[in-house]
């Protein structure tokens, strides 16, 4: 099965080993007010720059580029619907539901590229883990069982193993490694609610492998992290299995 490709896996975090950043020249802050203003990310001679946009705390719209960006709408302080636009025209849209306890149970894609569907059926477990089914159709109805998962919860409720199956047999596992430190997006509102990104949403994601049905690593990346005073990312360098390297660099309100 395919994975889903989610809105919200356009910001990208995932680190491995944390050094601290000695500048004693930043004062503390009331770190539950420290939101993600920029992220620009470089590879080889290319680089790419994101604007967040908020209300309070609520993360309302991703500037990629000129025409380009993403946007969430809220209700209360669920995230319900994410949108994205490539040359300020709708290409995505995914709907979100909650539970009266406030757990997401579904999430809905609709790709208007293609105007294919799919949709994420999510049942909680009452060991702690999350077991999904994905459902693939059209914008009417997506009723084509594609593929089933089961996801491991950290105590940061951070995702640090998922499977997916076929047919009841596994197709690929992944295993993150997350650290102690801030998430760029600890204080956004009702990202920790989403799953539809296995990145960081209180710790950073530090490191990812993925192995297929036989066991042979097929991706997988690390991170070494620099953190301000906050303890915060400000930068870090990613090394990929193949060995080439990029950067991310992020800046606070």
């Amino acid at each position: 099965m395919k994975r889903i490709v989610l809105i919200l896996s356009i910001v990208t975090l995932a680190f491995t080993s944390c050094s601290k950043s000695e500048d004693d020249s930043v004062q503390s802050v009331d770190s539950n007010n420290i939101l993600l203003k920029k992220s620009i990310s470089a590879n080889g001679s290319s680089s790419s720059t994101l604007e967040y946009v908020y209300s309070d705390n609520k993360l309302l719209r991703i500037n990629i580029n000129s025409g380009s960006y993403i946007t969430h709408t809220y209700t209360g302080d669920l995230i319900t619907r994410g949108a994205q636009y490539n040359n300020n025209v709708l290409s995505v849209e995914t709907i979100y539901e909650y539970d009266s306890n406030n757990k997401m149970i579904s999430a809905k894609s609709l790709s208007y590229d293609n105007l294919i569907a799919s949709k994420i059926v999510y049942n909680y477990n009452l060991d702690g883990t999350i077991q999904y089914e994905v459902y693939r159709g059209n914008f009417s109805s997506q009723n084509t069982l594609s593929g089933t998962g089961k996801m491991w919860l950290n105590s940061d409720s951070e995702i640090f193993k998922k499977e997916e199956y076929q047919n009841g047999v596994l197709t690929y596992r992944k295993e993150n490694t997350f650290d102690t430190g801030n998430s760029v997006f600890k204080n956004v509102t009702g990202f920790d609610k989403l799953f539809l990104s296995d990145s960081g949403k209180k710790r950073n994601l530090i490191s990812s492998q993925t192995h297929d049905s036989n066991n042979v690593l097929v991706t997988g990346y690390s991170d070494v992290v620099t953190y301000n005073q906050n303890n915060y990312p400000t930068s870090a360098i990613r090394t990929l299995r193949t060995g080439s390297t990029s950067t991310i660099q992020y800046f606070y309100e």
